[in-house]
């Protein structure tokens, strides 16, 4: 009995002990969770850690050496360049590993420059493969009398084919440039993320703010092939300056794809009529309800009603990054405090142009989203309006002086945008539902990557409407035609699902959408892709039954592009094929030429595509 009392009283003694490792346990859990399906970051080999399908050397400098898939991307390691007195140095010394967790790694390291004075950075790796680099040029005793400071990425020739900026750009493969930050009107709006990669993978420099760049109205971001390497350069200071301060920057890199790629993803689909009824943008827009933003609770509630009566599962509430409709009395109080700008009036609605460095807003939207995702019904969440965008407002901390006196400092809020997309992300995994954004496709890859379906299509509108008048039909074959291969070739270089939407009786008359064709041409395309659809802008008839033939059946299919190369190539038409575990295949022959083209015993109309079932191997 006394030794009963004894291992009683020790056990009590002992509980409050275990009561805080549980509660440490669960705290360092939720701070170093890897959500799916990402793996957590490996120490590998000296200076060497591993994320999901990638390798990172981070052994020396503020930039990693990376290999991607098995495959190394530069011919030398990546570096930040700086010329002093003379002579340009490279940041590169041994690095301190700081810390290395399950979710992110640090690294610390700093070097003498020449003629005084010395460089210091901070990076981490985050799981997602995203490495972040701050770092800072330091004068001691004398001022640094810096002539250029530039970053350059040397990227192996066969995977700098494609470039994106962010979004798909036109290159003849040698030489491209840009302006990004001065305070030119193109520079502004050009978005800093540059993108050099193939169709399997690719590395992506992204800006956090220009603080302390020195431009001249010389491009300050260069793409030059050189042999059998591509560089990518981006100049942060292009003029010699003379400085007394430390001097502050940041910037990252990340390779791709980020995630794997979305299981089933051609399955999904909006807008296809039957049993897996999906309704997203169409059904419920500004004005048609279920939990919106935009709405007072009133209102929501009574759509919220007939919404649940019509379509019984797959309902994705409309959410959106940077704007809100004004009809809420919510939003009529506190826009002012969260918008960039002045409220915009105008179709679909009256709206708010809002920040999403602005923590209320974000709040507010993260609790609606949480609130819609309770409903059964609810599929996922629609995010619209996803595109990084900068903001002057000093209510955010956005407006300040850098080193150099300027008064506006752009940022373009890529911490801030990161965690809302993660945080989404997050919260529809939880429910074990989908998160769906729409940023046409100025993909951020440390952005954009969180989301299990992105959307394209919208960006090809002026492709379609070549003329800006939307009631003539001027290029119904846009999609075989002027709309680029290197455009649908590089649709998938993030990893998650791709949904297209078409621009049909939108960019083009409604009588567009009454034919077969030109609805055919870009299902076909989409279908040679291994996209999924977004059944609006066509004739709908024709995208269920792609879907029903192809998209659904063919879901969990391996997808072999016309690009590489396959048994059943035939010139001109572009073939790719699909094929399910079982070896059933399905093969896709579009034509995007103007004449009939015969395979075997069939033909192929012009603008159209067949399919043909294949037993396999």
């Amino acid at each position: 009995m006394e030794k009963q009392k004894k291992a009683l009283r020790m056990l009590l003694r002992l509980c409050p002990i275990l009561i805080l490792l549980f509660i440490a346990t669960r705290a360092a859990d939720a701070v170093e969770r890897v959500l799916s399906p990402w793996s957590p970051l490996q120490h590998v080999a000296p200076g060497k850690i591993s994320c999901w399908n990638r390798v990172y050397d981070v052994s020396r400098g503020p930039l990693p050496d990376i290999e991607s898939g098995g495959e190394q991307l530069f011919t030398r390691r990546p570096a930040v360049l700086v010329k002093v007195a003379g002579r340009e140095t490279a940041l590169v010394a041994a690095n301190e590993l700081v810390t290395l967790g399950l979710t992110s790694s640090r690294q610390r390291g700093t070097v003498e420059l020449p003629g005084g004075g010395f460089a210091v950075w901070d990076t981490e790796l985050h799981y997602d493969g995203w490495f972040q680099v701050d770092f800072s040029l330091n004068p001691q005793q004398r001022p640094l009398q810096i002539e250029s400071l530039r970053v350059v990425l040397p990227v192996k020739s066969e995977h700098a084919n494609q470039l994106c900026a962010p979004e798909w750009k036109v290159w003849n493969g040698k030489n491209w440039s840009t302006s990004i930050g001065s305070e030119s009107y193109h520079a502004r709006r050009q978005q800093p993320c540059i993108w050099l990669g193939d169709t399997v993978r690719g590395v992506a420099w992204m800006g956090g703010s220009d603080a302390n760049w020195v431009l001249t109205k010389q491009p300050n971001v260069r793409v030059k092939r050189l042999g059998e390497t591509v560089f990518l350069e981006v100049k942060l200071i292009q003029r010699p300056v003379e400085v007394t301060r430390s001097l502050t920057y940041t910037f990252s890199v990340q390779a791709t794809p980020v995630r794997p790629p979305t299981p089933h993803a051609r399955e999904f689909c909006f807008s296809v009529e039957g049993e897996r009824n999906t309704v997203g943008w169409e059904g419920n827009w500004f004005r048609n309800g279920t939990p919106l933003q935009a709405y007072p609770q009133e209102r929501q509630n009574r759509d919220w009603t007939l919404w649940r009566q019509w379509y019984p599962r797959g309902l994705f509430p409309y959410f959106a990054l940077y704007r809100v409709g004004s009809e809420s009395e919510i939003v009529q109080e506190k826009s002012q405090r969260w918008e960039d700008g002045k409220p915009v009036e105008g179709p679909p609605y009256n709206e708010s142009r809002i920040c999403i460095g602005s923590k209320p807003w974000c709040d507010w939207l993260l609790k609606w989203a949480a609130e819609s995702l309770k409903y059964e019904e609810v599929g996922g969440i629609y995010l619209d309006v996803c595109h990084l965008a900068r903001c002057d407002s000093p209510l955010h901390g956005h407006q300040h002086q850098d080193q150099f006196g300027r008064d506006i400092t752009a940022r373009w809020n890529v911490q801030e945008q990161r965690e809302i997309h993660k945080q989404l992300y997050e919260l529809c995994e939880s429910h074990k539902k989908k998160l769906v954004v729409h940023a046409l496709t100025t993909w951020w890859p440390s952005v954009h990557g969180w989301a299990h379906h992105l959307l394209a299509g919208e960006d090809t509108y002026f492709k379609v409407n070549l003329d800006r008048n939307a009631s003539t039909s001027d290029n119904p074959w846009a999609y075989t035609s002027t709309v680029p291969l290197g455009y649908w070739k590089t649709l998938h270089r993030l990893g998650p699902g791709m949904l297209f939407l078409p621009q049909f009786g939108r960019a083009s008359p409604e009588s567009d959408l009454k034919r077969v064709q030109p609805s055919r041409s870009v299902l076909g395309m989409i279908a040679a892709h291994g996209c999924g659809l977004y059944n609006m802008y066509i004739n709908r008839n024709q995208g269920e039954k792609l879907y029903r033939e192809l998209l659904e059946p063919y879901a969990d299919a391996d997808f072999y592009p016309y690009w590489e190369s396959n048994e059943y190539a035939h010139h001109p038409l572009l073939v790719s094929f699909y094929e399910r575990p079982s070896g059933q295949r399905m093969v896709i022959y579009v034509n995007p030429t103007d004449q009939l083209v015969r395979v075997g015993d069939r033909t192929v109309a012009p603008r159209d595509f067949l399919l043909v079932d294949k037993r396999g191997r």
